[in-house]
């Protein structure tokens, strides 16, 4: 492990690829980026909880390109890399859909809970109160009484469709009713312009949807 990490920080990131990027001076940062999110399979999907804590601790994992990824940069080493180089974290979570995929595997609506409570957890161990949270003492815990002041949430990656629309609508619900500063953003698909881009785009502009993100 490098002796000289940015920021000096403890489990920091390599002082030369960190300074490059800071140097680059972003307003943003994305995590944990592209197709990990999702992972290639269900069983398999990005889960943030697993990246905090004790980094001898964390379990190793495949990504969706075959290889092992070990979390030794997990959510509290993005979180503050992140702080430290005064971009905005822009973390994205599953939606319970599959991406990078013609007929996508989905969790069932029904089964859909479990993966919003994750998310409203994301936003609770970011920002919440470390007297008055379980996940923000927890972030307390891990060396960070301050909160990261999340304020943007992706739901899913390169996803779209009538299978995506109403599991990105009860993750905006549920996250809105009890986070309503957060802003989310939904995925238009893996292009700029194409058919998935303008179903998108017009299934937002229905009445009633209520997705102003």
């Amino acid at each position: 492990f490098p002796q000289k990490t940015w920021m000096n920080r403890e489990n920091g990131l390599r002082y030369d690829l960190a300074k490059m990027l800071a140097d680059m001076n972003p307003k943003f940062l994305r995590f944990p980026g592209g197709c990990i999110v999702e992972n290639g399979a269900i069983n398999n999907i990005y889960r943030w909880k697993n990246t905090i804590g004790d980094v001898a601790a964390r379990e190793t994992q495949t990504n969706f390109w075959g290889y092992y990824q070990s979390f030794g940069l997990g959510y509290d080493e993005y979180f503050r890399f992140a702080e430290d180089i005064g971009a905005e974290p822009v973390p994205h979570i599953f939606s319970g859909i599959l991406s990078c995929h013609s007929n996508p595997p989905t969790v069932p609506m029904n089964e859909l809970q479990p993966y919003i409570d994750d998310a409203l957890h994301l936003i609770e161990y970011a920002n919440g109160d470390p007297e008055t949270t379980e996940w923000g003492a927890l972030r307390a815990a891990n060396g960070h009484p301050e909160p990261y002041n999340l304020k943007y949430l992706g739901v899913g990656n390169e996803t779209w469709g009538s299978n995506y629309f109403p599991r990105y609508k009860a993750f905006y619900d549920a996250i809105k009713a009890e986070y309503p500063e957060i802003k989310l953003i939904l995925s238009a698909g893996a292009f700029p312009e194409d058919a998935n881009f303008r179903l998108t785009y017009n299934w937002l502009g229905e009445p009633g949807d209520g997705n102003e993100a």
